[in-house]
């Protein structure tokens, strides 16, 4: 189990470190590590909830 955490953890940072530098494509990243960590009670789901949220935002939604 601690490998698909590690993992996990690893496509975060990739897919927030694409979010900084390609918003368009690092969005859709974001969105695909938030729907893989609503599986991991009750902190995963809570903030994968949140971000996912706050991805859909307008203002982010459109950002480029």
């Amino acid at each position: 189990m601690k490998g698909v955490h590690l993992l996990l953890g690893l496509l975060w940072l990739v897919s927030l470190l694409m979010f900084f530098t390609k918003p368009a494509f690092g969005r859709n990243a974001l969105v695909g590590c938030c729907v893989l960590s609503l599986w991991y009670l009750p902190v995963g789901t809570v903030l994968s909830v949140a971000e996912l949220c706050l991805l859909f935002l307008p203002f982010v939604r459109n950002h480029r």
